[in-house]
């Protein structure tokens, strides 16, 4: 009788046993999970960057730097004439002021190969102005689409966020200060002048006590009325117009087929002085020859600096003739 009662309670301990344990990992892993879950981060990197008086920024074996003159000002290091823009530069110090890891992945890296830091693929070198050097070294991408990252001085590696690393794979002509195309406060006429055509389109009030719009387009003799949607549109598009890059800084217009331009738009009009005063003013946007994208390469009329600007943003401006307005009344 003993004997039957131990062999039955000895399975009966050894499923008790197993519950028990299959309990516990089930516990043990909600936990884990949980702990998964969770996101904390940890400073890879701070820099008082009000102290940084120099940049040097090395990507795809290419490296530039920028600095502050005498006047405190940043410049190219290359040559002082480009047209850097201090704004573009003081966002990338931003970045550099506090970056952010998700994780830290070796606290004591002797060898950082391994997670392409040496050499690294981005390195920004910061130069402060008590002569000190700080170097942020970008590697590569991990399983979970972060990128290794180190500092000088530090044989801690970290990941951190792949657009911190994306803000870093730049070169100088993605830090120039871009020209704006039109500022004048109101347009009065746009004139699209181009090898076979040469059209005005003007704009104006019914009368001193009206002030609705008044839209016309001109091409040699003929004269029409353009319908008040038609007409805003345009002016519309002629305010959007912008540059997308610079090419050129040094004024090599013939190069762009910028020395005889396919098109020239000037646009006439008023705008505010320094002194706050509404005053006449007028500007010239030159259009030349394509790029192999099919976008065009542009300047204002006495300015060095050759951009780039959309084709498609050019498609309802580039009129050839009068027809390409709504005509809602024709004056021959």
């Amino acid at each position: 009788m003993k004997n039957s009662f131990l062999k039955l309670l000895i399975p009966l301990v050894i499923l008790a046993v197993l519950i028990g344990g299959i309990f516990a990992v089930s516990k043990l892993s909600e936990k884990t999970e949980s702990k998964g879950e969770e996101v904390s981060t940890v400073i890879a990197a701070q820099t008082d960057t009000s102290t940084v008086t120099a940049l040097n920024i090395t990507f795809d074996k290419n490296t530039f730097g920028v600095a502050k003159n005498a006047k405190g000002q940043w410049q190219y290091i290359d040559d002082a004439a480009f047209p850097l823009s201090e704004n573009k530069v003081n966002d990338l110090l931003t970045v550099l002021s506090s970056i952010e890891s998700s994780r830290i992945v070796n606290s004591n890296a002797s060898d950082t190969v391994q997670y392409g830091l040496s050499p690294a693929s981005v390195q920004v070198v910061a130069e402060t102005e008590d002569g000190e050097s700080k170097a942020f070294k970008f590697g590569d991408e991990s399983s979970t689409g972060d990128v290794y990252f180190c500092t000088n001085g530090d044989k801690k590696v970290y990941l951190v966020d792949s657009s911190i690393k994306e803000r870093f794979q730049t070169d100088i002509f993605d830090l120039a200060q871009i020209e704006n195309i039109c500022e004048l406060n109101e347009i009065k006429s746009v004139e699209v002048k181009g090898e076979e055509s040469d059209i005005c389109f003007t704009v104006s009030t019914k009368s001193k006590t009206d002030e609705t719009k008044v839209y016309k387009a001109r091409s040699g003799e003929k004269e029409i009325s353009v319908s008040e949607s038609a007409g805003s549109e345009f002016i519309d598009s002629i305010k959007a117009l912008s540059f997308d890059s610079l090419v050129n800084y040094k004024g090599e217009s013939e190069k762009y087929g910028l020395d005889s331009p396919a098109f020239t738009i000037t646009l006439k009009g008023e705008k505010t002085d320094s002194d706050s005063k509404t005053v006449p003013a007028e500007c010239s946007l030159l259009i030349g020859s394509k790029d192999d994208d099919g976008n065009y390469y542009a300047c204002l009329k006495g300015s060095k600096n050759i951009c780039l600007i959309s084709a498609d943003s050019l498609t309802d401006i580039l009129v050839t003739d009068t027809a390409s307005f709504t005509d809602t009344e024709s004056n021959e």
